[in-house]
């Protein structure tokens, strides 16, 4: 491509940026003004350095429309707890050592997907499974919008496989539950939950007990957010079944034919 053909492009390409950044308000004025940095470096190209000039446009072209991305996603996040980091718990349910061997997947998929992210991503508790997998654990996400990019997840997770615990080798349908919740300050949840509304069914480390406490509170803000409730007195079920016909996602494994 000839030098005039390259900067050209560059040039015609600009406009859409621009285009981009007006439709943003908050951030509008700062992606601008690095979009001017472009032009201006137009002004000192020579015949001898286009390509220079090229390759600089080209990358700043992309690193605006990444930005661009990042902002209108955060748009989209407008909920009241969507900035705030999250908790993640996952609950092996209805498939025996195959739905617990699933949830180990969830778990994997959600730690590597904030690692991926360089998100500061810890599974706080991990309750092993009797053969396999996992029985539940739960994940804490410390970072902005966390809450909002994970909440869609909330649900029933179901796989269909051939199952590698089974000595046949037949085809397994295992479900595992996860709930979402907003990773809130202390000071932030103005929640008063009476000791004899409790039941705690094992014995904890203080620690984990006031962990456990302070997802309850962040999920009842939650659920007083949804219901547009200004008070909730009592906590009734609200756990995700994981079982037949309360499916959120599901994935299927074919069958591998050996000879």
């Amino acid at each position: 491509m000839p030098p005039s053909s390259m900067i050209l492009l560059v040039l015609v390409s600009l406009p859409t940026i621009t285009i981009r950044i007006a439709s943003t308000q908050r951030r509008g004025e700062r992606e601008e003004n690095r979009l001017n940095c472009s032009h201006v470096s137009s002004s000192w190209a020579t015949p001898s350095r286009p390509r220079r000039l090229f390759d600089e446009a080209a990358n700043l072209i992309k690193e605006l429309n990444k930005s661009l991305d990042r902002y209108e996603l955060t748009q989209l996040l407008s909920g009241p707890y969507d900035k705030e980091g999250a908790v993640i718990s996952i609950t092996a349910g209805a498939g025996g050592t195959d739905a617990q061997d699933w949830a180990d997947m969830l778990l994997r998929m959600y730690v590597r997907w904030g690692e991926k992210q360089r998100y500061k991503t810890r599974v706080i508790e991990k309750s092993p499974g009797e053969e396999a997998g996992i029985k539940s654990a739960t994940v804490e996400v410390e970072v902005r919008y966390a809450y909002g990019y994970l909440s869609g997840e909330k649900g029933t997770h179901r796989i269909v496989r051939q199952s590698p615990f089974n000595a046949k080798g037949l085809r397994q349908t295992s479900f595992s539950g996860v709930e979402v919740m907003p990773l809130l300050p202390e000071e932030s949840m103005d929640v008063e939950i009476p000791e004899e509304d409790l039941e705690i069914k094992e014995r904890s480390q203080l620690a984990n007990k006031i962990r456990a406490l302070s997802r309850l509170k962040a999920k009842l803000l939650v659920i007083a957010e949804e219901q547009r409730a200004s008070e909730i007195k009592q906590i009734r079920g609200d756990a995700v079944k994981a079982e037949w016909g309360a499916t959120n996602t599901e994935l299927c494994i074919p069958s591998v034919q050996t000879s």
